[in-house]
């Protein structure tokens, strides 16, 4: 996919696409409420795909939030 999005940067309007990124130091204990606001946000682009009536495009959405640094920054 992700050669995919690649592909869509010259091809695709910024109005056909969404692209963003953050990176940020979180606290790790918050994952799981991370995890729910990023579970819900599928929903309901899974809920606005499933109720719209013209489906002329095929769309993938992927979100990751994963651990860059070693070990815990505050030791």
């Amino acid at each position: 996919m992700l050669s995919k999005a690649i592909e869509s940067l010259p091809t695709q309007s910024p109005q056909e696409k969404f692209i963003g990124s953050e990176t940020l130091a979180f606290d790790s204990t918050r994952l799981a409420a991370a995890s729910e606001i990023i579970e819900d946000c599928f929903s309901r682009v899974v809920k606005l795909a499933a109720e719209s009536e013209k489906k002329d495009s095929v769309y993938h959405i992927g979100i990751q939030m994963f651990r860059l640094s070693r070990g815990n920054l505050n030791s």
